[in-house]
């Protein structure tokens, strides 16, 4: 069976909200999370009656994906949905422990969505009927092309219809009849469900000011980031998770002096993290005027934070697939921090096995992964010297898993149509295929076995049943910037999807 893009995004909210209520039957009792690759064909499984029809299915949305990608038609969320499923870059792939960490954001933010859209109910209720149906008929038409959009659809038979994908001034046009979120609750709700002092955070607030849509004339990259950090302020301050800043604002109503270093503690004391001065120093600190060089201005500091700001400020809302995409980059921001260490392990290996073969010279860190792979018994060196109470069977598995996510790769150019079946051969371009690890694919792997997260980040027992899920849950598609065309051979029956 075949699907359309315009079937996509409603059937990807069904399997989310399934895979929500799945976790918390799991949780409850003791179970590992599934992979969200195997939790789709469970899922086709109660509308197919048959894991082979399921699989088809499953097939079937894939290439739909596939054939939207060549038409440039693919809605954010679809973009989402493909790398949680690992059908997409490898290095954009995003593992079970991210999806938990994204699906925990939605759940915080589904009271905030219910209350958005009970408000524009209210609000359309006000109009006269021709504006309800249109309303309603852009409700309707939420998957049909748009003057200025992109067509796509399936990869066969074409006509399928698509989510216009035409960017407005530097921000990407949130998808007609999407839910929106109010810019605070959406950050308040990722910083809920992100570790606590994660290295995301500025992350998660770039990327919900990227997406963010303000109701403001003025549509400059600079006021529209000012207007979500001035929200998510006001947010926590009326939350009394920001009494540094309250401070501030009292100290501005008395005329003090503020420094812009005290400014810049206080938002770091709101837990929003290392925010880019470039953001708020534009609008708070003067060129010329009373205020001491250096010094934000204590009026327009009140203006933007004090007492009935939130009335002068532009609306900011932020749809979900926005919302959904800033908490995942952020998620894989603060792994990427936790996993620094491990990277610099992995290439100083790599430096001295080109070091002893004399190779070293005029290398590049990008040049890195081309050196030729680490074996596995480099790879176990790497990984103790991360960590020492890393276990042989541990270390053992994560390689396993990382020889899986190798073999399972697949480089097309141009959206080529060809099988995504895998190699079982090393690549020329030493990147996958065989028994090539590069550091993101043990990175990727170290994160399927739950390394180097926090305790309240990890799935209890799923690690015991990862390295036996393996193959089936592996479909990524190549390297960036490799060669076009296949490199080496097939795998014949290792990949189930594709």
């Amino acid at each position: 069976p075949m699907f359309q893009v315009g079937q996509l995004v409603p059937e990807i909210d069904k399997i989310f909200a399934a895979k929500i209520t799945a976790d918390t039957e799991a949780d409850w009792a003791g179970m590992p999370r599934r992979e969200l690759l195997d939790f789709v064909v469970e899922y086709f499984l109660e509308s197919c009656g048959s894991i082979e029809l399921a699989q088809r299915k499953l097939c079937g949305m894939l290439e739909c994906i596939r054939g939207a990608e060549r038409r440039k038609g693919v809605p954010p969320k679809v973009v989402l949905f493909a790398r949680f499923l690992e059908f997409c870059e490898y290095d954009k792939a995003l593992p079970l422990p991210m999806l938990n960490v994204v699906l925990q954001a939605k759940r915080h933010a589904q009271c905030a969505l219910l209350r958005n859209q009970t408000s524009v109910g209210r609000a359309s209720n006000n109009k006269s009927s021709r504006d309800i149906g249109s309303f309603l008929g852009s409700r309707k038409r939420m998957n049909a092309p748009s003057g200025g959009g992109t067509g796509g659809g399936a990869a066969a038979g074409g006509g399928a219809a698509t989510l216009n994908t035409e960017h407005g001034s530097a921000q990407a046009q949130a998808p007609q009849g999407e839910p929106q979120l109010d810019v605070a609750a959406a950050y308040d709700a990722g910083f809920k469900a992100l570790p606590h002092g994660s290295a995301g955070l500025r992350d998660l607030f770039n990327g919900l000011a990227t997406a963010a849509e303000a109701e403001a004339a003025d549509t400059k990259r600079q006021v529209r980031d000012f207007t979500v950090l001035a929200f998510v302020l006001q947010h926590r301050m009326q939350r009394e998770q920001a009494s540094a800043l309250r401070e501030l604002i009292h100290r501005a109503e008395k005329r003090e002096h503020i420094s812009q270093d005290e400014f810049r503690d206080a938002i770091r004391a709101s837990g929003i993290g290392d925010i880019d001065d470039a953001v708020w120093r534009l609008r708070l600190v003067p060129n010329t005027g009373s205020a001491q060089p250096g010094n934000i201005s204590g009026e327009l500091l009140l203006d933007a934070l004090g007492g009935g700001s939130a009335s002068r400020l532009p609306k900011a809302t932020v749809s979900e697939s926005g919302f959904l995409t800033a908490v995942a980059d952020a998620a894989s921001a603060d792994y990427a921090a936790r996993t620094e260490r491990l990277q610099a392990l992995w290439e100083r290996r790599v430096m001295d096995k080109a070091s002893e073969a004399n190779q070293t010279r005029g290398i590049m860190p990008k040049d890195l992964d081309r050196l030729g792979p680490l074996s596995f018994y480099d790879v176990r060196m790497v990984l103790q010297s991360a960590d020492p109470q890393l276990t042989g069977n541990v270390i053992r598995s994560v390689f396993a898993t990382a020889v899986e996510l190798s073999r399972a790769c697949t480089q097309t150019e141009g959206g080529d149509r060809s099988w995504l079946l895998g190699t079982l051969r090393p690549a020329r371009s030493n990147l996958y295929g065989g028994e090539t690890v590069t550091f993101k694919l043990l990175a990727m792997a170290a994160r399927k076995h739950q390394l180097f997260l926090l305790e309240q980040q990890k799935d209890p027992g799923a690690a015991a049943t990862m390295h036996g899920q393996a193959s089936m849950r592996s479909v990524g598609r190549g390297a960036p910037g490799s060669p076009s065309g296949m490199d080496g051979g097939r795998s014949t029956g290792s990949r189930r999807v594709g």
